[in-house]
């Protein structure tokens, strides 16, 4: 964070308000969730309260399947969630 001028996002491997805590006062700017937030979606709001919702961000891997439908992946788009992109984004 020394090191740059921009403000940046840190994600990936982030399990708990611990973790998001250390990024944030290591100097990043906002956490991205998509493992934690499908798997604890309680901690996305927790998270928005306890950091501020201005430095909370889901992203969300979604892609297409053979039926046309989009589907939810984690861990790296290894991981099929079976949820629906659209209902999950809503």
């Amino acid at each position: 964070a020394s090191q740059l001028s921009i403000p940046f996002t840190v994600g990936g491997g982030i399990s708990n308000l611990n973790d998001i805590y250390d990024v944030l006062t290591s100097g990043a700017d906002k956490i991205s969730m998509n493992s934690l937030a499908v798997r604890n979606p309680a901690l996305v709001d927790e998270s928005a309260r306890q950091f501020g919702s201005q430095c909370i961000v889901v992203a969300i891997d979604a892609m297409r399947e053979s039926d046309g439908s989009y589907q939810v992946y984690t861990h790296g788009g290894r991981i099929n969630t079976g949820r629906d992109a659209f209902e999950w984004a809503q």
